[in-house]
């Protein structure tokens, strides 16, 4: 509540945690409507006390709140500094921190539902599932070297052996997955320049590993920009042949 003050928020009604207030902005904004959420305890998204302001999606305004909070004490966040904090309180494991990342540079829906499944869990649940099963294993391993003489089997071996093959390939497929969101998926984009008839589309078939763009000696065949768009060594290239 003091730093509500402090901002010069003037609370209207207040509902649990959350204050209406008018924000005093000065000239020329004047007075705007704000929502300021109260997270005392651990529920927040760094699982930290704060104190969040929603209001209306103008960026003159939020420069202005901006400017308002460093004025009175606070100070802007370092690029990462919330989710660092939020991974530091336990508030997320390092693949959903990671997956924070995938959803601020999605261009596309599909990047953005892979992110998004990524930072509910989708990949911390199986590895969490796959170490609980590993500790399972292991107490029916221990069990059986403990009563080795005795004539009782906790675990066949040849189920044994299947559900570590299992867990592994699991554990391969997260991996592949982790690492498929780590490469740079940016796309390159190579003009192949040259005078006509110089072997330009020559070399884009050569690269690209098909016909892309039609070959023949005599010179001008190529007039408009073939473009070709291809994945090598896992990063994605563009290939333009021009005349």
């Amino acid at each position: 509540m003091e730093v509500a003050r402090s901002l010069g928020v003037a609370p209207s009604r207040s509902i649990a945690h959350r204050i209406e207030c008018m924000f005093e902005l000065g000239d020329p904004l004047g007075r705007v409507p704000v929502a300021a959420l109260l997270w005392p305890n651990r529920r927040s998204y760094t699982g930290q006390p704060s104190l969040e302001i929603h209001t209306l999606g103008s960026l003159p305004i939020l420069q202005a709140i901006a400017k308002r909070a460093i004025h009175v004490g606070a100070r802007a966040a370092r690029p990462g500094e919330f989710t660092l904090r939020a991974f530091l309180a336990g508030r997320m494991d390092l693949t959903q921190a990671e997956a924070v990342l995938g959803v601020i540079e999605a261009e596309h829906r599909g990047a953005l539902d892979h992110a998004l499944g990524q930072l509910a869990g989708n990949l911390s649940r199986p590895l969490e599932s796959h170490r609980a099963e590993l500790l399972d294993l292991l107490a029916d391993v221990e069990a059986g070297l403990d009563f080795v003489d005795e004539d009782i089997q906790f675990i066949d071996d040849e189920v044994l052996l299947a559900r570590l093959h299992a867990i592994a390939e699991s554990i391969t497929e997260t991996r592949g997955q982790l690492l498929d969101r780590a490469q740079d998926h940016s796309e390159v984009v190579i003009a192949l320049r040259g005078f006509p008839n110089a072997g330009k589309s020559r070399l884009l078939n050569q690269l690209v590993g098909r016909d892309a763009a039609l070959v023949a000696d005599i010179a001008g065949t190529t007039r408009d920009v073939v473009s070709v768009a291809v994945k090598l060594e896992g990063r994605r290239m563009r290939f333009l042949d021009t005349a």
